[in-house]
């Protein structure tokens, strides 16, 4: 059965003590690690309509004090960790390691930072729906750890980013528009078949709603934690505590019924706290009619012209 430990934490100020509580109900780092062993953390980056510095406060991206934690808890068990994101459309991932706050952050406890659009990258074969190959970078095909800590965040595209969304963001190139050419409630799933995290953790301690305007996003604070080493289960239990039923959710319930995880509540063993206790409803957020159908020329002109989008 699927473990995954849910932690009350109110602020940053002492996460540490939250992150390790986590990853203690799991079975303490020293499960996960071994003295020498590579790691690779993917945080959740994302700045619309926020400089860098201000992105991590409002709750749009993967806290510095969070990835923070996580590091100084695996160096404390040998670990040589690294955390990872790629470029993507709307920022440079460089920038934002400097500018957030998270390069100075990981490298305070040891830990290294990537640009992944920057390192070596091989073609994976998959047996996708959606693609029969994913670009992957090979610092995350060969790491002995591979770590999603998403932002727990409400999008009108995909209803949550959570673990699986996360990854989505680690192919490691800029314009990733090409790949909205795809069924993102298949595709997130394909991505996952690739770059499967062995260990989730999802920042909750603040959330997101992440409308298409800044104007009709906003910041909430579920004060809560949520990790597990099946990113399905995870995901499915952090959609939970957002107030959405995980079978409702493509890619959550797709990632499922292809075997990836488990997304039934009920063959998911609960560490912590219970989902009531942690609960705080996030904005169902709908895509309007203008969007779809900008996303669906957007999609016939990656189709036509994706060649221009491969870097």
């Amino acid at each position: 059965m699927a473990k995954v430990a849910i932690v009350k934490q109110d602020s940053y100020k002492d996460v540490y003590r939250g992150v390790s509580k986590a990853i203690d109900l799991l079975g303490g780092p020293e499960s996960f690690v071994k003295p020498g062993d590579r790691v690779v953390i993917k945080p959740n980056f994302w700045c619309w309509g926020y400089s860098p510095k201000e992105a991590p406060e409002v709750g749009i991206m993967t806290h510095p004090a969070f990835v923070k934690a996580i590091v100084k808890l695996l160096k404390g068990a040998g670990a040589e960790v690294t955390v990872a994101e790629s470029d993507s459309t709307s920022f440079d991932a460089d920038d934002v390691f400097e500018k957030s706050g998270m390069k100075h952050a990981v490298e305070q406890v040891g830990g290294k930072v990537m640009n992944l659009r920057k390192c070596d990258k091989v073609e994976l074969p998959i047996e996708g729906t959606e693609a029969k190959s994913i670009l992957v970078p090979s610092i995350i095909r060969d790491a002995d750890l591979v770590i999603s800590a998403p932002k727990m965040k409400a999008h009108p595209m995909t209803t949550v980013t959570l673990g699986m969304k996360n990854m989505f963001g680690a192919i490691p190139v800029k314009y990733k528009l090409r790949y909205h050419s795809h069924d993102l409630s298949e595709f997130i799933p394909d991505v996952i078949l690739a770059m499967k995290p062995d260990l989730t953790i999802i920042d909750g301690i603040t959330g997101y709603e992440q409308a298409l305007r800044k104007s009709s996003s906003r910041t909430l604070n579920p004060k809560v934690i949520v990790a597990g080493t099946d990113v399905v289960a995870t995901d499915a239990v952090g959609a939970s505590i957002m107030g959405f039923d995980p079978m409702e959710i493509g890619h959550i319930a797709n990632a499922a019924r292809r075997g990836l995880g488990e997304a039934e509540l009920e063959k998911i063993s609960i560490l912590g706290a219970s989902i009531e206790e942690v609960r705080q409803q996030f904005a169902h957020l709908k895509s309007p009619m203008w969007y779809r159908a900008t996303d669906a020329l957007a999609r016939t002109f990656v189709r036509v012209f994706g060649v221009f989008f491969r870097s």
